[in-house]
């Protein structure tokens, strides 16, 4: 709810494989719909998938440079958070807005408390 990602909103990640990716699978399909993508797809591939979902909100690493999921967000207006690792524990993990993001926080955040149920959608 912290950054307007609702329920239905599909969150895509383009993160690599490890402890903070096991995370995110297991974690945020309680919140909304989780979609993890290859960070190695290439920009076409990338534009069909968050035109195709849609994608509300992706999660790149910070310091990885991901030039075409950037470019595809910033193009289509999909909300960008940074993920940034801990040092001291594995999978544990910060999130920020990316500075210049398209951001899709909705100031009427009603119901924030409301979670995934037995028949929501997911991927």
């Amino acid at each position: 709810a912290k950054f307007g990602i609702r329920l239905n909103d599909r969150l895509c990640t383009m993160i690599p494989n490890g402890p903070e990716a096991a995370v995110f699978f297991l974690v945020f399909p309680l919140q909304c719909v989780y979609a993890p993508l290859n960070p190695a797809l290439s920009r076409a591939e990338i534009e069909f998938e968050f035109s195709d979902l849609p994608c509300h909100s992706v999660v790149f690493m910070c310091g990885d440079a991901n030039e075409a999921g950037m470019h595809v967000a910033t193009a289509q207006k999909v909300q960008v958070l940074e993920m940034t690792p801990r040092a001291d524990f594995a999978g544990l993990f910060s999130l920020k807005l990316q500075q210049k993001t398209h951001v899709k926080l909705k100031a009427d955040l009603q119901n924030i408390e409301l979670r995934s149920r037995r028949h929501d959608v997911a991927l």
